[in-house]
């Protein structure tokens, strides 16, 4: 499904440079200039969000090897309750839920995503938000461009 997001980017930027520019510019070459900026700027930011989206770890919760050195000996880590998970069999901070894809657990989980094939976790959900947001807008402005000069 990432690989149908930048199909999608890569087809827009073919129609705008191939129908909506050429026409465009022989009405308005500043308009023209204006318009494939501010479209490539959209659809940029959209391609860094999905980047962002896709490679920044969502929260997993680190394994219990890793929590035992970073807390102290017999003592509750700092930040931890006494939430158990019954997959990963070791305690999970609150807000915490178990991904069956992943087969980890990942702070303030919320849902694991097939579009960016990742969680979408407490570390990488404004990047999530903003391949939202860019997606709409992009989606809009190039509908409202194509029915403005086609």
């Amino acid at each position: 499904l990432i690989t149908f997001i930048l199909v999608l980017c890569i087809w827009t930027f073919i129609v705008h440079w191939s129908l909506v520019l050429p026409v465009t510019w022989r009405a308005d070459p500043l308009a023209a200039a204006l318009s494939t900026s501010l479209h490539h700027l959209l659809h940029g930011l959209l391609v860094y969000s999905l980047y962002r989206a896709v490679t920044t770890d969502p929260g997993f919760v680190p394994p219990p090897s890793v929590l035992q050195k970073q807390g102290s000996r017999g003592q509750a880590v700092a930040g931890f309750c006494d939430n158990w998970c019954l997959k990963c069999a070791h305690t999970r901070p609150s807000r915490a839920h178990h991904c069956k894809v992943c087969n980890r657990c990942v702070k303030k989980m919320d849902h694991h995503c097939l579009f960016v094939n990742n969680c979408v976790g407490a570390h990488n959900y404004k990047f999530f938000v903003l391949l939202l947001l860019y997606t709409v807008v992009g989606g809009a402005y190039n509908a409202a461009i194509s029915y403005v000069w086609l």
